[in-house]
């Protein structure tokens, strides 16, 4: 699936839903900043995609994501990924982060496949102004300058297609393994006895946090790392109330009817 395709979706959604653009949207409160669009609602494909891309839509905060190379230079810079700090659950989410990751990985994939495009593409830009400075359509010195240039770019290019291919390969095998956690899930859709093999097919390991109070209510949060996949999705407080509460009725419902 093309990204281009995921976006048009989007796009036509948040037409038919008439929700403004960042530029309607400025206009609208007084902070004109751009001539609003001929179209209203118009939402353009990097509009949509640079939301999809965008850790903060999925309701994180992410700091030092660019930088200045010194005070003189206006423009940002890029900063690698690892130097990002990133702040979980911030604010509302306005996509899900199903969503975001699997933008990621179009993206990702999309990456990928501009690079080894390029990379093929020098080496006919390299017999191009080989065969024009053989001809003596360009000097000597251009041709070297040029040659230098693009070799330069290739050698960059190629250094990087590892890295990004592995990048890849992780997020495959991160797919595949929730995958066969899912097959495995399906198998026992009416379990009714929690027995030890049932917990060593599924659970890697439980990790129990020292008891804390809210409003004098006492909570423990379990931490639950299930084979493959890791941590599904930690209980809130209120859930775990809440499923303690319903372990309980259960329980005095089935006490009940044994001494019935």
């Amino acid at each position: 699936m093309r990204s281009g395709a995921w976006t048009s979706a989007d796009r036509k959604k948040l037409k038919a839903d008439k929700v403004m653009t960042p530029t309607e949207y400025w206009n609208s409160i007084g902070k004109a900043y751009r001539r609003p669009p001929a179209i209203p609602y118009h939402w353009s494909a990097d509009s949509v995609g640079n939301i999809l891309s965008r850790q903060e839509y999925i309701g994180d905060t992410v700091n030092f994501r660019t930088a200045r190379k010194s005070f003189k230079h206006k423009k940002r810079l890029e900063r690698p990924q690892e130097e990002w700090q990133i702040f979980k659950d911030t604010h509302p989410a306005i996509i899900d982060e199903e969503t975001f990751l699997l933008v990621q990985e179009l993206q990702k994939r999309k990456e990928l496949s501009k690079a080894k495009k390029r990379a093929v593409e020098i080496d006919r830009l390299i017999q191009k102004i080989y065969e024009d400075n053989v001809n003596g359509k360009i000097s000597d010195e251009r041709f070297a300058t040029m040659s230098m240039a693009f070799e330069e770019e290739q050698r960059q290019i190629k250094s990087s297609i590892p890295n990004m291919e592995q990048r890849l390969e992780t997020e495959t095998d991160k797919s595949d393994s929730l995958q066969r956690f899912i097959d495995k899930v399906k198998c026992v859709t009416q379990l009714t006895e929690l027995t030890p093999e049932t917990v060593h097919e599924f659970i890697e390991k439980i990790v129990v946090s020292s008891p804390e109070y809210i409003d004098g209510k006492r909570y423990q949060n379990l931490k639950i790392y299930y084979n493959g996949v890791g941590i599904v999705r930690e209980p809130s407080p209120e859930e775990m109330e809440e499923l303690f509460q319903e372990h309980m009725r259960n329980r005095k419902s089935s006490q009940s009817s044994k001494t019935a």
